[in-house]
């Protein structure tokens, strides 16, 4: 990361910050005070709020990158998929689940069971002196958040002086203490809302690199996830045995990748092949990887 200091600007765009990316359009601190309650009203401002704060968070080299209507090519193909059959879908990586919620609200309950999924949706933080850490899975900071500014751990190619203000500040950073540290929810609360109403809606961790253990799908979707940026051919390789496995026979897997295109590729299960369907703007990037299995 070149920049691992940012400043929050909450009326810049997002678009704006991806071009200056000295800037970020939300600070993830506003977390704190997104945990709900059961039966709260929502509204479109507060849906995108709460995404907006999330897509700052990032490990490593993934982010939890989410906006609104970010696949529509690809949720029209799902909704055209599903017609006439009776569905479970599986949904992964979908960093808070907005995308999943549009497209939940498409298919306007036609289906049998819609699975919401993430590696995780819950982070762990701990507030000292005026500032929120944030810590991963193996209890480690990556990311400092002041009231005007986020630090991140990734310092590999950060630019100077940028470099040395950061490891300044994280050096700050308190150890994991299980008495210190709060569980925020990443999941968007309307998503969870909608689940406690609706037991077809399942919202759960889940990385794509394990096998999947709940009912067999045959819907697959998953966007902006298998990519050879974040992942070496080895691990692409893995999740495409796994999504493979686990989806019913003649079931439809959707493989997305829209960071500049939204680029697609379908495939259809053929015994214990995947066969390419269709391609949207040239396909993804695993295309070939996954027809060779």
């Amino acid at each position: 990361m070149l920049l691992p200091v940012k400043l929050c600007v909450e009326w810049l765009s997002i678009g704006f910050c991806k071009r200056v990316t000295l800037f970020v359009p939300s600070n993830p601190r506003r977390l704190m005070n997104e945990i709900i309650n059961e039966g709260e009203a929502f509204d479109s401002r507060h849906r995108l709020a709460f995404s907006k704060a999330v897509a700052t968070l990032n490990s490593g080299t993934t982010w939890k990158t989410t906006r609104t209507n970010r696949h529509p090519l690809t949720d029209d193909l799902i909704q055209k998929a599903c017609k006439g059959r009776s569905n479970i879908l599986l949904d992964v990586g979908v960093s808070d689940g907005i995308t999943s919620l549009e497209l939940i609200e498409k298919l306007n309950g036609t289906f049998e069971r819609y699975y919401v999924t993430d590696i995780s949706f819950h982070t762990d933080v701990i507030l000292r002196r005026g500032k929120v850490y944030f810590f991963d899975a193996e209890r480690r900071c990556t990311l400092a958040a002041a009231k005007r500014y986020l630090v991140y751990a990734s310092l590999k190619g950060a630019l100077f002086p940028f470099d040395r203000l950061a490891r300044r500040v994280l050096s700050a950073a308190p150890a994991y203490d299980d008495r210190s540290v709060n569980r925020l929810p990443l999941a968007n609360p309307e998503i969870r809302a909608l689940a406690k109403r609706d037991p077809r809606i399942i919202v759960q961790d889940y990385s794509v690199f394990d096998s999947w253990e709940g009912s067999p799908p045959n819907m697959i979707k998953i966007a902006n996830v298998l990519n050879r940026d974040y992942f070496s051919a080895d691990m692409l390789r893995t999740a495409l045995f796994n999504l493979r496995d686990c989806l019913k026979p003649g079931g439809m897997l959707f493989v997305t990748d829209n960071r500049k295109l939204e680029q697609i590729s379908a495939f259809e299960k053929t015994g214990e092949r995947l066969v390419l369907c269709e391609r949207v703007n040239g396909g993804c990037s695993v295309t070939d990887m996954a027809t060779e299995l």
